[in-house]
């Protein structure tokens, strides 16, 4: 037989707080992020690159105006491995010299296009260019002779 219910008496103090337990093993490490990446330009496809004219960073075309096509860096860094390819080859004895620069003046990385190498590409995988947060950077041209219309780009890695 069950008795009468009763009324419930206070609630007790609260005890101390336990020992703090160990820490649980580390977990794993994350994936390795990229050792570096690709940047680039150059000119619009079938576009004429100017007599001594700039190319910029992610943007198509070239401005004799370096202040309008410098790009600032994001982050510091290392610029190295410049390729530059054509859609054709050059004719008529000319060549076409591209450089990066930084901040208005020439760095190392350089290579050179001509009508007498028949090729539409050149590198220079030896130079490297570092770069601070903020410094600009930009593809200067030298040309010699009449170039056609031609698109021409630009990558290098940087990291």
């Amino acid at each position: 037989m069950k008795g009468p219910t009763g009324v419930k008496g206070p609630t007790g103090a609260k005890g101390a707080t336990g020992s703090k337990g160990t820490t649980g093993a580390k977990g794993p490490t994350g994936a390795t992020g990229p050792a570096s990446q690709v940047v680039g330009g150059g000119t619009t496809v079938g576009g004429t690159l100017g007599a001594n004219a700039f190319m910029g960073m992610f943007v198509s075309g070239s401005n004799a105006s370096e202040a309008l096509v410098r790009q600032p860096m994001p982050v510091a860094g290392t610029l190295k491995s410049f390729f530059v390819r054509l859609d054709a080859a050059l004719a008529g004895g000319t060549s076409i010299a591209y450089t990066v620069r930084k901040n208005g003046a020439a760095t190392t990385v350089t290579c050179t296009i001509t009508t007498a190498s028949g090729a539409a590409t050149c590198s220079d995988v030896t130079n490297s260019a570092a770069f601070a947060a903020g410094d600009l950077i930009s593809i200067g041209t030298t040309r010699t002779g009449a170039v056609g219309a031609t698109g021409t780009r630009w990558t290098a890695q940087y990291q």
